[in-house]
Order: structure tokens, then sequence, then C-alpha cells
């Protein structure tokens, strides 16, 4: 084959083979245009699945389902309570902050920033849920523990700068 192909190319001068060349650039571009809109058109459907119980269909003859009991109905209960564990808000300051009761401020400022990362009322729920107003009451706590932290290490100083 490859005897074939160099003999008929040695036959062409160099503007016949400049054409040819092109003939086959046109060629391979028309096939790379060919197969990307092949693979592209048909692709009407979704790639994603449908669960059975999102499909219209009326239940099979014979099926043991119990009326109302669709699982397309069926809804998911949330637990009554939540708990946001891991922090302790009615003890003392530093208990609260997690940190060594004679702590510096950084150490102070680390655990508060942290703690805040954490219980921050907006990065656990939404306005007026159970676990929004939690957060507010654990929130208000680690204010109050790095308000008292802070203003104890500041009248503990020798040179009280008025803070």
């Amino acid at each position: 084959m490859a005897a074939i192909v160099k003999g008929i190319f040695r036959n062409l001068d160099p503007e016949q083979l400049k054409n040819v060349f092109l003939i086959a650039q046109v060629l391979f571009g028309a096939l790379i245009v060919f197969t990307f809109w092949s693979l592209g058109r048909n692709k009407s459907e979704s790639v994603f699945k449908v669960r059975e119980s999102d499909t219209k269909k009326p239940r099979p003859p014979g099926s043991k389902a119990l009326p109302g009991q669709d699982l397309g109905a069926a809804k998911m209960k949330m637990p009554e309570t939540f708990r946001l564990s891991g922090i302790r808000i009615d003890g003392a300051p530093h208990e609260v902050l997690g940190i060594p009761a004679r702590a510096t401020e950084p150490e102070i400022q680390s655990a508060y920033r942290e703690l805040m990362k954490q219980y921050h009322p907006d990065r656990v729920g939404r306005p007026g849920t159970r676990e929004w107003n939690d957060a507010q009451k654990i929130a208000e706590a680690i204010n109050n523990a790095r308000k008292k932290m802070l203003d104890s290490l500041h009248s503990q100083s020798p040179n009280r700068s008025g803070r």
C-alpha cells in the first residue's frame, strides 16, 4: 500500500502536490466537523435516570403497594430536635471558648473565630428555624465569653490602656 502511495505522489509535480495536500486537509476538517455533529445530534434525551417513583405511570395490576403509600407521595420526616453539639454555653468563659483560663489575647481571638465559623447563625440555618435560634443562643454565649475574657485580661494587665 505504501509503495502505491509513493508511486502516485512521485509522479506529481509540486503544484499538484499542494492541491492534493489542500484537499486532504479540507476532507480531514470535514470529517472532524461531521464527527462532532453526529455525536451532538443524538443527545435529545437526558442522561439523568428517572426514579420509578417520579414516573406518572399507573401502578401495574398485582402490585402490593397499599393505597396512599406511593413512594412518589412519601415525605421525609425531619427529626424534631436539632442539637448543636460540641459546645458548652453555660460554663465559665474559658470553657465556652474551649481554651485555658490564662489564655492570651491571640488565643482568645483565634478560639472565638473558629467557634463563630462553626456556629454562626447564618451558616447553620435559615432565620426563624429552630437551628437558627439555637445558633443565636450559642453565638451570644461565645460573644459574651470572649468579651468577659478580654475584659478580665485587660483589667489584669499592669499598663491599662483604657480598653
